[in-house]
């Protein structure tokens, strides 16, 4: 991931760990393309899915990743999983973010 995107996270106060870099990067090479977790697995080169799922959750509840409302059936293990898209920066709902009123910018 590119280092102004790791410096944007800084900012907004989101840390990630160096696992969760990598699996969001994958997801922003290709934002318009939605991933499995096995997916997201294979492309960084891991054989276990608990490499990439915890970081994958802890990724959506950030705000950084959405979970389509499709499912799709596993390759591997016939059953069906959650596809995950890139997002762009949207916090969780009960985020707050202070608010700047027109008046108060005046001075």
């Amino acid at each position: 991931m590119h280092q102004n995107s790791i410096d944007a996270f800084k900012e907004l106060g989101i840390h990630l760990s160096r696992r969760e870099l990598e699996v969001l990067g994958v997801y922003k090479k290709y934002p318009r393309a939605p991933f499995t977790d096995r997916q997201i697995m294979w492309w960084l080169k891991y054989t276990d899915p608990n490499s990439c799922r915890p970081r994958i959750t802890s990724l959506l509840k950030k705000g950084l990743l959405i979970e389509q409302p499709e499912k799709v059936v596993d390759i591997k293990t016939g059953r069906k999983v959650r596809l995950c898209k890139y997002h762009k920066y949207n916090p969780p709902q009960d985020f707050e973010c202070p608010s700047v009123h027109p008046e108060a910018a005046d001075g």
